[in-house]
């Protein structure tokens, strides 16, 4: 059925099938449903007259403000028991009253009555009955003469007929609706199916798609942007995703005592990976680890730095030394050095020797360094940066992926020369309990990023 969704023979053979389900579905309804019939007379209503035509238009205003009223009394007790009795007819006043209606056509003196019943015949004889005892009853209710004779006259002018198809249920219109019906629900079909598909993703089509292998999928807490998951929850399935991926980054690179990386995205910036947790797994396998935020356009300070601090002030002054511009953290057991803020251009400060010689040099100092940087298609950092690491990690959320995108900035690393690692797949699934422990306390939610 899935593959049905494919193509657009596929995509017209779903839409034409929910279109003959949804015309099956009212044929079969309207099958089952009881039909109903409809008889109609008409009454016309006037004041008898031979006076002046003063008089004639007087009785003609007259007429016409009591016509709501005589419509009313189609309904009445006094109409539908003489009804009842006259066709012995096996159903009750307040039951008869709902299968009769009496309408008037706009600025007029006529009297339509409808009467609905499962029974053709039924429906006529009723609605016939109930204009002759309506009239009956308007001419006795009516306005008399001087010899208290009625003066309004009721005419019979038109009797009702046996129906030779059912008022309801109308086959052709629930059929035609049925079907219009299956084709907006089919098309919906369609392309919900499709914008669900180009959303979400398995790894091995991630795989296909791009030419990347996946080298860790991590799952994603709803609060994954401001939580430690490696010390809030360390045993938890939070904290083995980033194990296996820290894993699977050695075996990629063949080196567990020296590994130099970039952290980026295709397009989405800061939600799907956190820099800090993987270095975070790194560091609890003793090497020293430094992560780099290089996302300098972020504007966003870290810990108790300054706004003028971390890697924004090193690169724009040459008096900052590297060692006040990282900061080092005992309880997450990783050196960091923040992005900071700066007025000046982030891709100036990027590419210039001052960045290349501090990656060099880290590099010379550290087991582990993780530079994290903006996404690919957003700013050429990731770029630049990818040829002064081993390779770039590229991290994909699934509840985003989108292969054009992804595609392209396989395209942009690969131009530049940089090395593509793998794939960082990251599944959001919300509502995974995190314990916070002391440790999570003390290294300070402030060292919170998301990369």
């Amino acid at each position: 059925m899935i593959g049905l969704f494919k193509g657009a023979k596929g995509a017209a053979a779903v839409i034409i099938l929910a279109v003959l389900l949804g015309w099956g579905a009212a044929a079969s309804l309207t099958n089952l449903s009881t039909p109903t019939y409809k008889g109609q007379s008409s009454l016309y209503i006037t004041l008898q007259s031979n006076k002046s035509a003063t008089d004639l238009n007087q009785g003609s205003t007259y007429v016409q403000s009591q016509m709501i009223s005589f419509a009313e009394l189609a309904s009445t007790p006094v109409v539908l028991d003489a009804v009842i009795s006259e066709l012995q007819l096996n159903s009750t006043t307040a039951k008869l009253a709902g299968s009769v209606s009496a309408t008037i056509p706009p600025n007029s003196a006529i009297l339509q009555v409808t009467a609905t019943n499962t029974s053709p015949q039924t429906a006529v004889d009723v609605a016939n009955s109930v204009a002759t005892h309506l009239g009956q009853l308007v001419t006795q209710l009516g306005p008399k003469d001087t010899d208290n004779k009625g003066i309004i006259v009721v005419k019979t002018i038109k009797t009702a007929v046996l129906p030779t198809s059912p008022s309801a249920p109308n086959a052709d219109l629930n059929q035609s609706a049925g079907a219009l019906l299956g084709l907006l629900l089919g098309t919906l079909a369609v392309i919900g199916w499709r914008s669900y598909q180009s959303k979400r993703r398995t790894a091995e089509k991630l795989e296909s798609e791009t030419g990347m292998p996946v080298i860790g999928t991590v799952v994603a807490h709803d609060g994954t942007s401001s939580t430690l998951l490696m010390v809030q929850d360390p045993g938890g399935l939070h904290a083995e995703q980033y194990r296996r991926l820290r894993e699977n980054l050695r075996a990629s690179l063949a080196s567990r005592d020296s590994l130099c990386v970039e952290l980026t995205s295709a397009l989405t910036a800061k939600t799907v990976i956190s820099a800090v947790n993987l270095g975070v797994a790194f560091a609890e396998t003793g090497v020293s680890v430094l992560v780099i935020d290089a996302d300098l356009r972020s504007r966003r300070a870290w810990g108790n730095l300054s706004s003028g601090g971390g890697l924004a002030k090193y690169l724009s002054d040459e008096t900052e030394t590297l060692e006040a511009a990282i900061e080092r953290n005992s309880a997450l057991g990783i050196d960091i050095l923040p992005a900071g803020v700066t007025q000046e251009p982030a891709g100036k400060l990027i590419a210039s020797s001052r960045m290349a010689d501090l990656v060099k040099s880290v590099r010379g100092i550290y087991e582990v360094v993780i530079v994290n940087t903006p996404p690919v298609l957003s700013a050429a950092d990731a770029v630049v940066l990818g040829e002064l690491t081993q390779g770039a990690v590229l991290a994909v959320e699934m509840s985003k992926a989108n292969a054009g995108r992804i595609g392209e900035s396989v395209a942009c690393l690969r131009i530049s020369g940089t090395r593509i690692i793998g794939l960082a797949v990251v599944r959001r699934h919300f509502g995974l309990p995190l314990r916070r422990g002391s440790a999570a306390k003390r290294a300070g939610k402030s060292y919170a990023r998301v990369g």
